[in-house]
Parts: structure tokens; sequence; C-alpha cells
């Protein structure tokens, strides 16, 4: 009796334990119908790299959307941009990360790959649950990148005054003959920007042209580096003031002109030029000193010509007053003492008679 109830409860499980593992398939098969569909119907739109042919050191733009097939997915999670090999990396915006979608499809995602060496490179998008797609890439050897100069900058102006020249033209010309040319601010300040215009290190050559001036000493050569900055000033003149400037030191500074004999006897009457560097003051003391001595000169041939005057009166005096010999009354002295009567003092007594003086 036992033994039959036992096997009449073994024969009624049998069919619950089937209808348990129906119900757990169906219920494990809703579950991942859910999930899966969604990442299995993922997919690139316009994906394209441009340009999709690099040289190394390049980069290329790679530009795509994330399409769904179910429009009900909100977002697809985990997304980056991998390189299939060394020859190509992600340089920019490499792992967007959580991508929003709306109806499905997700705004447009750009990110830059870079080429490293030679070589074909396959640029893939996947996300958490596996590959959303594939672009293909070419990577050629190329030519190595340029080298440049930094910036070169500077000033024009004038040598004379220091005065900035506006206007003016600045040119320069590289190693490889290529020129370049830029105009001076109002403040005669002139900028080349070496990268963006490519200019070559090495020995640069600079000409500046504004009318009437020209550059001082002609072309510049300056030696400029790769990525090297540069301040390089450069003066003009104008040459035309140099040679119309009227002429200076052409007479004695104190105006008087000076008479010089030439070879052929003839004078000169050209102001003599200031050589002896002798200023007005000296001029000035050396002509009262000359006037001093010529009226010295002057006075001394003066009282000459008057004592010879007063010499000649007196001679006339002399002769006038001179007396007559014989008569009285003539002046006494040794000169015109009066003469003795012949006769002696009582004036009759004979020749030879002796005079008795009592």
């Amino acid at each position: 009796m036992l033994g039959r109830w036992l096997v009449d409860v073994a024969t009624q499980r049998r069919p619950w334990i089937a209808r348990v593992s129906v119900v757990a398939a169906v219920s494990l098969g809703a579950l991942v119908g859910v999930t899966s569909p969604a990442w299995a119907a993922l997919s690139l739109q316009g994906a394209n790299l441009t340009p999709n042919t690099i040289n190394v050191g390049q980069e290329s733009t790679f530009k795509f959307r994330i399409k769904d097939s179910n429009p009900a997915t909100p977002q697809v999670e985990g997304v980056t941009i991998q390189v299939s090999s060394g020859a190509a990396s992600c340089a920019s915006n490499c792992s967007p990360g959580t991508v929003d979608l709306t109806a499905g499809v997700s705004d447009e995602i750009t990110a830059k790959i870079k080429g490293n060496a030679a070589g074909q490179v396959t640029v893939r998008v996947v996300h958490s649950g596996g590959q959303i797609g594939t672009v293909p890439l070419t990577v050629n050897q190329g030519q190595q990148e340029q080298q440049t100069v930094g910036l070169l900058r500077g000033e024009v102006e004038n040598n004379v005054d220091g005065k900035p020249i506006s206007g003016a033209v600045v040119t320069v010309q590289d190693p490889t003959g290529k020129n370049f040319d830029v105009k001076t601010g109002s403040t005669g300040v002139y900028q080349f920007d070496g990268k963006a215009l490519k200019i070559a290190p090495g020995d640069l050559i600079f000409t500046v042209t504004k009318d009437p001036f020209v550059l001082t000493g002609g072309p510049k050569t300056v030696r400029v580096g790769a990525n090297e900055n540069k301040t390089i000033n450069l003066g003009m003149e104008n040459p035309t003031a140099a040679t119309t400037a009227p002429p200076t030191n052409t007479a004695p500074p104190t105006g008087e002109p000076s008479s010089t004999t030439t070879a052929a006897g003839a004078v000169d009457t050209k102001p003599a030029a200031d050589s002896g560097g002798l200023d007005t003051m000296t001029w000035i003391m050396i002509i009262v000193g000359g006037l001093l001595v010529a009226l010295g000169i002057g006075a001394i041939v003066l009282l000459l010509v008057r004592r010879n005057n007063d010499e000649d009166e007196d001679e006339e005096d002399d002769e006038d007053d001179e007396p007559v010999r014989g008569r009285p009354g003539g002046p006494r002295g040794p000169a015109g003492a009066a003469p003795r009567p012949a006769g002696g003092v009582y004036g009759g007594a004979a020749a030879g008679a002796t005079a008795v003086y009592g």
C-alpha cells in the first residue's frame, strides 16, 4: 500500500517539474530578449575620416553618430574610440562615455586621429557591450613637418630724431628664397608670425622701403633658429635732407672776410672757415688789443711831432734875440755879454793905458 502511494507521488511530480522548467526558460528568454537585441542593433551612422589618408604627424577628423534600431533605447554606455595598431592613435575626444540617443540616434561625435607611422589601421567605435562599427585609415610616411621660426617683431625708426616711421614696408627673405611683407603701424612696430607663415629658420634678410627714407647700412642679415622668437629693430635715414642741408662754419665768428693769396698771386676774398676754433670773444679781444696798440703808436708819433715843433720854435726865438756887436743893451751872459769899452772904464784912455781904480 505504502509502496504504491510512493509510486503515485513520483509520477505526479514529473509533470510539475516539467512545468516549472518551462516557466523558468520562458522567463529567462524574456529577460535576455529585453537587453540583447538592443546591443545587437547598434551601428554607426555617417561615419567618415577626413581625410582618410594622412602622412605621419598629420591628423584626420573622425565624425560619426550612433544609431539603435530600437527607438526606445535611451542611451549607450561606455562608448570609446580605439585604433587597431600603433601606426595611428586617437588624439582627442577618445572616450565619449555615455551617449544619449534621441529617437534611436545620437548627436554627431567628433574625434581626432593622428598618424604615427606608415601603415593601414582600423578605427573602431566600441561600447560596454561590444563593437559598434569600424572605419579604415591609411597613414603614409610623407615628409617631415617643416621647421619654422617663432615670432619676429621690431620697430622701424628715424636714426636722426629717433621717431617711429609708420607705413614702412618690412620685407624678410628666408633661406628658401621666400619673401614675406608687412607694414609698420602708427608706432612703427612690425610683426611676423613665423609658424603661421612657415618662415624657414636660418639667415633671414630684412629690408625696409619708405620714401624718402632708406635703410641705414642696406639690407640686414639676422640668424634665427627654429621656434626662436626674435626682436629686430631697423633704423632708416633721409639722404635728401642730408644733401640739401645749408653749409655750416663758412665764415669767421666776427663776420669779417679774410683775404688769402693764392699760388698765382690773386687775392681770395672768400670768408675763411673757423678752423682755429676761436670764439667770438677771442676775436673781439684781438681787435680791441689791435686798436689799443694803434692808439699807442699814434700817441707816440704825436708826441714826437710836437717836440720837433717846439725845438723849431725855440731856435727861431734865439735868432730873434741875438744882439748886434757893439750895440749896448744886449743880454748879459756868456753868449750875449756886453763888450768892454776900448778906452777903459772912463772911455777916454788911450789904448794900452793903465787904469787906476781908487
